[in-house]
């Protein structure tokens, strides 16, 4: 079984500002790409549902990029937080497969994500862009 991990969608919505939408990835079998499949229809699902809960007049919305796994920095993975500076990167898998998180700045950014094996492997490449978002969704485990 795999999932279970956490998921950041980054988005834009009207007037310039952002959205980071996160959960957790629900449970899907590696052995069965029906199973992944049905998988990444539901983390669409809860990402349309968290946008649509947002009052009237903040889409429309559009993607910038995911992450599937941890951020750099704390913040993000703390469900009280309600908006924070976010720092994202493209990756060497395509401007929508981000490395992100929070950092005092870019170059404190950039050696988070260079000392995270997991991160790194990624081959994030700059410039990296900040701005403030709006956290919607939680990472608590609800399965």
């Amino acid at each position: 079984m795999a999932g279970g991990f956490p998921v950041f969608r980054l988005f834009t919505a009207a007037f310039g500002s952002a959205v980071l939408v996160r959960f957790r990835m629900p449970d899907f079998s590696t052995a069965n790409a029906d199973s992944e499949d049905h998988a990444y229809d539901q983390a669409d699902r809860i990402t349309r549902d968290l946008l649509d809960a947002l009052p009237s007049g903040c889409g429309p919305f559009t993607f910038i990029g995911a992450l599937e796994g941890y951020p750099v920095g704390d913040i993000l993975v703390d469900d009280t937080v309600p908006s924070t500076e976010l720092w994202w990167a493209p990756t060497r898998y395509g401007s929508t497969w981000l490395v992100l998180g929070t950092a005092v700045d870019e170059s404190s950014f950039w050696r988070l994500v260079n000392d995270d094996d997991d991160l790194n492997t990624l081959g994030a490449h700059g410039p990296a862009t900040r701005q403030r978002v709006t956290v919607i969704g939680t990472l608590t485990q609800t399965n």
